[in-house]
């Protein structure tokens, strides 16, 4: 099994997604969830994230969101598939 690499792009051209707008506009805001959960999940225990929302964990998911949107908006955005796991 290998690891399978590829960036995020815009579909056809469109206008990237809100921050705000979890409305799925040809699966970008699908997949930037799907990198926002992973992300979640690998820093849910770092100091500097608490220290980012405050030390509500509940508020990680959003911030993270905040962060792959922002990079999808000013630059580029990578991701890795293994197996079953999607993003890694």
């Amino acid at each position: 099994m290998s690891i399978k690499i590829r960036q995020l792009v815009k579909p056809t051209g469109k206008p990237p997604v809100l921050l705000s707008d979890r409305a799925d506009r040809g699966g970008v805001a699908e997949e930037i969830d799907k990198v926002a959960q992973t992300l979640t999940e690998a820093f849910s225990e770092d100091q500097f994230t608490h220290s980012c929302v405050g030390g509500d964990k509940s508020k990680i998911f959003d911030f993270e969101r905040a962060t792959v949107a922002a990079a999808a908006l000013a630059g580029e955005v990578w991701v890795a598939s293994y197996g079953e796991r999607d993003y890694a």
